[in-house]
């Protein structure tokens, strides 16, 4: 592969992760009622706020924290459901679990399966922009091969498990908001933002205020939180939530 073509493909796989990104910034935005920057409707390609169409909120929400920890896992480590991972967290995991090569179609046939509809050109990209990166390489049958199994995750069961820095941030919000809404269905009377906060940060996890009102304006969002009273605490819809 030459290597104009090579940095082509990292290009594309940098720029989709860059839309994902501003695509949930977008989302923040909004649930806080505010109005989207001129920069972000640029990159979005829209001058416009979502239609109601794009802001659907499901019916049921369910929580997905595991009880049973894998053996191996140490005690920072984290746990999020496959479906929640991004294309790459879910390559690195496919690979760790093989014992560190598949072949390319391999990959995205696992992936079809915990993503149904998963562009091919989604997962096909990874390799080369990870083999640059001296994390994966290509074995003599052109599979991909895991060069150091630690830095990926570990799948047990529905779940993939591993030290936080080892996930995607897609991934880590994901973990992040699984804890606040446990959190919150263990605080009948609600909690503030800043109560949030502090709550996950006496786990270990990295979190700021900030960083917490992003997290529940997109839960906002979804329809499983709301926030109410003089002290505007937020509290689970009950309605919404299915353990």
């Amino acid at each position: 592969m030459s290597d104009k073509l090579t940095k082509e493909i990292e290009a594309f796989g940098l720029l989709q992760k860059l839309l994902q990104q501003a695509d949930e910034v977008r989302r923040c935005f909004i649930s806080a009622g505010l109005p989207l920057p001129g920069p972000l409707r640029r990159l979005l390609g829209s001058e416009e706020k979502p239609s109601k169409s794009e802001q659907v909120i499901p019916k049921k929400y369910t929580i997905h924290i595991p009880t049973n920890r894998p053996e191996a896992a140490k005690d920072d480590w984290i746990a999020v459901k496959l479906d929640k991972l991004t294309a790459q967290d879910l390559v690195l995991a496919f690979l760790r679990d093989s014992t560190g090569s598949l072949a390319p179609k391999a990959l995205l046939q696992k992936a079809d399966k915990v993503k149904p509809g998963i562009q091919s050109g989604t997962v096909y990209n990874i390799g080369p922009r990870l083999i640059s990166r001296n994390i994966l390489d290509r074995n003599n049958d052109g599979e991909w091969v895991l060069l150091d199994p630690t830095i990926a995750p570990l799948i047990e069961n529905e779940y993939a498990w591993g030290p936080p820095n080892i996930f995607s941030q897609q991934a880590l919000a994901a973990n992040r908001r699984e804890r606040i809404l446990q959190t919150l269905t263990e605080s009948p009377d609600g909690l503030t933002t800043m109560q949030i906060a502090r709550s996950l940060q006496k786990e270990g996890v990295s979190f700021s205020k900030e960083l917490a009102m992003c997290d529940m304006n997109v839960l906002h969002d979804k329809g499983v939180v709301k926030r109410s009273g003089k002290h505007k605490k937020w509290s689970i819809i009950d309605d919404k939530i299915k353990e």
